[in-house]
């Protein structure tokens, strides 16, 4: 049973993507409904620095697989939407988050390219970028959800990564900043602003190392934890510690769908 693999296909439903967002950006308010939200393409365009030269010259693209990307659609418009799963402290994950965040309006910059390269439609300096005045790119957002148990203590700003060492507080305006959205489920509050079946999820990792508030915490949520979905209980063995839970999710494996009853 691979952990990243049934957090993946939990996470790759447009109901709980939207509520993530509604939850998350929008303290519970239902701005996005799961109608909004469409599968995108999994891929990024990626420039590795040694490989920058060679794509200069070769007009190649280098792909690098993601983890969930969707369009949101609002009225004639969209943005692209991604989820980043991490189980374990990345100190440098802010970086990466920013990485993909470039790569994705970078193959969106490529794909323009592309239009104008088959359309002939540009002249002097526009022709030559292959980029007009007139282009524009969509939003992209990405979320990072964290679900290691250990105190999320890494960056969550490009700037805090950066070594400041001798250099005037007055001088960092020179220097562009990035904030990543990092939802660290452990310290993860106000989780009824979550209506789908997150809320579940969030509040039993947050119990899992302590039987008496996991208790109390299936006492409150009886009904719906006897219930269960295959997908949430997949997630919910594989991030606990419970030799239980693992067991029983391996069986499930070569058992047919159905509800489960956790309690």
């Amino acid at each position: 049973m691979k952990q990243d693999v049934n957090e993946k296909y939990y996470l790759n439903d447009r109901y709980r993507i939207a509520d993530l967002l509604n939850g998350y950006f929008f303290q519970g308010n239902q701005y996005i409904s799961p109608k909004d939200v469409e599968e995108g393409n999994p891929q990024l365009i990626y420039l590795p620095e040694e490989q920058a030269l060679k794509v200069v010259k070769n007009r190649k693209l280098v792909f690098e697989e993601h983890d969930l990307l969707h369009k949101i659609i609002h009225g004639a418009n969209y943005f692209v939407f991604s989820v980043e799963e991490q189980n374990y402290l990345d100190p440098s994950m802010v970086l990466r988050s920013l990485d993909y965040t470039v790569g994705q309006y970078m193959k969106q910059r490529h794909e323009i390219q592309k239009m104008h390269d088959g359309k002939k439609d540009l002249k002097a300096d526009e022709y030559v970028s292959k980029f007009s005045l007139e282009d524009l790119l969509k939003p992209v957002a990405i979320v990072v959800i964290y679900f290691g148990d250990d105190e999320w203590c890494g960056a969550r700003t490009l700037h805090e990564l950066l070594d400041w060492t001798d250099i005037p507080d007055e001088w960092k305006n020179m220097f562009a900043d990035y904030r990543m959205h990092l939802i660290e489920v452990q310290k993860l509050g106000n989780l009824e602003w979550f209506h789908s079946d997150l809320r579940l999820l969030f509040g039993f990792l947050q119990c899992k190392n302590d039987k008496e508030t996991m208790t109390r915490f299936i006492e409150e949520n009886q009904q719906e934890l006897s219930e269960l979905s295959e997908d949430i209980f997949m997630v919910m063995a594989s991030l606990s510690k419970s030799n239980q839970l693992k067991v029983l999710a391996i069986e499930r494996e070569h058992q047919g769908k159905g509800k489960i009853n956790m309690c």
